[in-house]
């Protein structure tokens, strides 16, 4: 079973059935969850979800994007409000999205379901892909006031990293990559083994459930893009486990609706409970609060965006940094800086769920992110980021020097003639009902140290 502090949000639907193995007259003659039983979970989110927001007040001074350009920004800030339980910025910037580009702003909530809440809301992550696969739901209550209110619910709640970081554990593995181009001539079953051997170590555990996913569909950085294979016998496995309806339910349509291979890991996360009887405990994230205005936040300007490579690239010169980033290869410098500044700053989350174990993964994903870039000293891999947070009022400052700027209206134009201009919220934005755990009555906090 789920710890009771996972399921807390699930509650209100009276739906016990959600936290049991699929049983058999829910199977199909291979052991895969039926879609009929699916498509019943998909109307059970969706219709919840849509009582929610139609009880919902949004608040009347959002703003409205103009500039098709500001998604990519826009939709940055909305993954880092997510990040930091900032409910405020992150209605902001789906508000402001909603306008420039609705496909794009689906797709990142998608994906902030799984790669930064996953087992810390689950609620939330079921209701944003059951809502994801339906616009006619998405519309009843206004789609645009849906979308807000979901990434509302994302930021409001607790946050789980794990699936992404299992990922780590074979994208930033040149060793593993070089496994992978063997392994994935094994049969079915000797895959299906080698995920399920709790001897084996984590990444090559992750790279056989990967590989049983089939990586030409779900493609990962140095995986081998012709092995075909159909997820089927990935979600069978899962059956096989006794992994609870909502796990294989989220696991089926991520895979479905656009979160690419962050699916695959569920399967060894479930597998990881079941062999560790482990004290679920909070991990408060270690980040210095955003100076941005008006709801967005400069930490959006990161690696991933024009204005935020020339800002870290500006950083590398500062002697305090280059001092540190002189021992890392030429060939990797840029993106050991940037993977810095992502684990000091963009990376950041509120308070995510964690175990011993999980925990230690956390830590070995950084591990190897910074090894796969040639800086496996562990002392030069702190030194370096006790420097960049020392440096990142500098680096706010090299952002706006960028000559950043969104382009924002007060009004819908359909409402109104205002002039475009940066905006600024009020201190208080009113929050949406939030189907995540109580933080008082949750399990004990501790520190998180990189």
């Amino acid at each position: 079973m789920l710890s009771e502090f996972l399921v807390q949000g699930l509650a209100p639907l009276r739906q016990p059935r959600l936290l049991r193995h699929a049983p058999p007259n829910m199977l199909d003659g291979e052991g895969v969850v039926l879609p009929a039983v699916l498509h019943g979970l998909d109307a059970l989110f969706r219709e919840d979800a849509v009582r929610q927001v139609l009880e919902w007040q949004m608040p009347s001074d959002l703003p409205f994007g103009t500039r098709r350009d500001d998604r990519w920004s826009l939709v940055s800030s909305l993954q880092k409000a997510i990040r930091r339980g900032d409910v405020r910025a992150a209605m902001f910037a789906a508000h402001a999205v909603y306008d420039l580009d609705v496909p794009h702003l689906l797709r990142r909530l998608v994906v902030c379901a799984v790669e930064d809440v996953m087992l810390g809301n689950l609620y939330g992550v079921a209701a944003t892909l059951a809502l994801a696969g339906d616009v006619a739901s998405r519309r009843i209550a206004g789609e645009r006031k849906t979308l807000v209110w979901l990434a509302g619910v994302l930021a409001g709640g607790w946050k789980d990293r794990s699936a992404c970081n299992l990922c780590v554990l074979v994208e930033y593995d040149r060793d593993v990559h070089a496994l992978g181009a063997e392994w994935f001539r094994l049969a079915d079953d000797d895959l299906a083994r080698r995920v399920a051997n709790p001897n084996l170590p984590l990444n090559e555990r992750m790279l056989a459930a990967w590989l049983l996913a089939g990586t030409k569909t779900f493609p990962g950085q140095g995986l081998p893009p012709e092995n075909s294979r159909s997820r089927r016998r990935l979600m069978a496995e899962m059956v096989t486990s006794g992994m609870p309806l909502v796990l294989y339910y989220i696991a089926d349509r991520a895979a479905l609706r656009g979160a690419g291979g962050l699916f695959v890991p569920l399967q060894l996360l479930w597998r990881l409970h079941l062999e560790n009887d482990e004290p679920l405990r909070l991990v408060r994230g270690a980040y210095q609060a955003d100076p941005g205005s008006g709801g967005f936040l400069l930490a959006a300007l990161d690696m991933h965006t024009r204005e935020g490579k020339t800002a870290i690239s500006r950083l590398a010169s500062l002697p305090g940094i280059r001092c540190h980033i002189d021992a890392v290869p030429l060939s990797t410098r840029d993106l050991a800086l940037q993977i810095a500044v992502f684990n000091v700053e963009g990376g950041g989350l509120d308070l995510r769920v964690g175990t011993n174990q999980l925990i230690k993964l956390h830590r070995q994903a950084i591990e190897v992110e910074f090894g796969y870039c040639g800086l496996s000293d562990a002392a030069q891999r702190q030194d370096l980021l006790k420097a960049v947070r020392r440096e990142l009022p500098q680096l706010h400052r090299f952002r706006r020097a960028t000559g950043f700027q969104l382009t924002l209206r007060e009004t819908s134009p359909v409402q109104g003639h205002s002039q475009p201009s940066l905006l600024t919220l009020p201190d208080e934005a009113a929050s949406p009902p939030l189907r995540a755990p109580i933080r008082p009555h949750g399990p004990p906090i501790v520190s998180d140290t990189l």
